[in-house]
């Protein structure tokens, strides 16, 4: 299936044209516009997103900040939020085989606004703090604390992939079980306004099924922390030995 006959089977969906019958190449385009666009606000929905990818890049000596987006100095997808990053970290690859350490805390606002001093100095990062920008560039921030001297690091992160817009009509679909479902679908309900039809019964119903099976199959195993030894009191908020 290409991206068009995904175009045409949504419009389908609203008797807007028949299944065989081929799109005025207009309407292509403003349906391909249309999907691209949903595209992008899917990706700040995370159980749409089926894939985490792990991306290093180097942590240069006494460098304070990096851009973080496609193109960018981290080159992997740019995190909607500091909640969308799975995990983040360095390794050294100084020795052998190469020591990753991961699960380093990442920095609220709050807390990155509480540091009395940002630009301290440290062989390595205990912490990092994501900062959402975007601009003319789309790059968010991503800055280590303390900014690390040691040479040999690189930094290291697992971010969601979202699926990225397509760039072309007749691009093959190449998506997990489930997706070409799910947007052909969801496509039809936000094309009914723009083609000013009505939605056929049963059609929103449909979509929304679709989509949440397709964020059922995208729960991700998590680990869970206890603190052995001892217990957390709810009703005095302290730990209890």
């Amino acid at each position: 299936m290409t991206v068009l006959d995904l175009l045409t089977a949504a419009l389908a969906e609203l008797n807007v044209y028949d299944a065989g019958t081929p799109i005025p190449p207009d309407q292509a385009q403003f349906a391909f516009d249309r999907l691209n666009d949903y595209l992008d606000a899917l990706a700040t929905e995370g159980l749409i997103v089926y894939q985490v990818s792990r991306v290093t890049w180097t942590l240069t000596p006494s460098v304070a900040s990096y851009t973080i987006g496609t193109g960018a100095t981290i080159n992997v997808a740019r995190p909607v939020s500091p909640q969308a990053i799975v995990n983040i970290g360095f390794q050294d690859t100084s020795v052998s085989p190469v020591l990753e350490y991961s699960g380093l805390a990442i920095l609220t606002p709050d807390e990155y606004a509480g540091l009395s001093l940002k630009t301290q100095m440290s062989p390595y990062p205990t912490r990092f703090y994501y900062n959402p920008t975007f601009g003319t560039t789309g790059f968010g921030t991503i800055m280590p604390f303390p900014i690390p001297t040691a040479s040999n690091l690189q930094g290291v992160i697992y971010v969601p992939t979202p699926v990225t817009e397509f760039t072309s009509q007749s691009t093959t679909l190449a998506l997990p079980p489930g997706y070409k479902r799910m947007l052909r679908l969801n496509l039809a309900v936000e094309l009914a306004g723009a083609f000013q039809v009505q939605l056929p019964p049963g059609l929103e119903e449909r979509a929304a099924r679709a989509k949440s099976m397709v964020k059922a199959v995208n729960i991700r195993m998590t680990d869970l922390w206890v603190t052995p030894g001892g217990h957390y009191d709810i009703f005095s908020d302290t730990y209890v030995e």
